[in-house]
């Protein structure tokens, strides 16, 4: 086990790199460390413990990226494609900012202090955003080479076969999501899509996400 001091200082591999913090909260120290790929600078996992002393959220923290670091393929899936890998990244930080705006509605809701000029407000930026997005990621995946959009239309290998890992998720859902851009897909392009669609639907945790979303 490599402990704490591998983390410190912005630690590094050949693919990865970790961030690790630190903070005091309600009377306990809550220590986080997010793996980032190098060459996008995406967060594909982590870890976070909450302890009453500061040494022991970082070690336990610590012992965590250890098992989370093994774990991660060398080189990343699609490694040193940044234009396929930003287009992920980018969608998921565009439905990041849809969340964020109706999490700040339904809190000014509970607050009393949603008025008609904020829906207005909060309509038009969204409107706005989305047509935006949808513009940039088209013309993105208009650029992308054949085989690229196709590859973009498939997770890695272990994504299907995963139980429920946030990051994972976000793989799948965006190539899912990533297909509804593209103007007038090949066929092959197509095809792939369905059979991501396929795998996703019948993954090992399938019904598990299922009974979730019905609760």
């Amino acid at each position: 086990m490599a402990g704490i001091y591998r983390y410190l200082d912005e630690w590094h591999d050949e693919y990865y790199r970790v961030v690790l913090t630190c903070r005091y909260a309600r009377g306990v120290w809550i220590a986080r460390g997010s793996v980032r790929r190098l060459d996008t600078d995406e967060s594909v996992g982590g870890a976070q413990r909450m302890e009453k002393t500061q040494d022991s959220a970082v070690s336990l923290v610590a012992q965590d990226l250890d098992n989370c670091m093994d774990s991660f393929p060398r080189p990343p899936p699609e490694w040193g494609r940044v234009a396929l890998r930003m287009l992920l990244v980018d969608h998921e930080n565009f439905n990041d900012t849809l969340t964020s705006s109706l999490v700040k509605l339904e809190q000014l809701g509970r607050a009393g202090q949603l008025t008609p000029a904020d829906l207005r407000e909060f309509h038009h930026k969204n409107c706005e955003h989305v047509i935006e997005s949808r513009i940039h990621f088209s013309q993105r995946l208009q650029s992308l080479s054949e085989q690229d959009r196709i590859d973009l239309m498939t997770s890695p290998e272990d994504v299907y076969k995963a139980p429920l890992d946030p990051w994972k998720l976000a793989d799948m859902s965006g190539r899912s999501d990533m297909f509804r851009f593209i103007l007038n897909p090949s066929a092959e392009v197509t095809r792939a899509h369905h059979k991501h669609e396929n795998r996703a639907t019948n993954r090992p945790d399938a019904h598990l996400i299922a009974a979730d979303g019905a609760t």
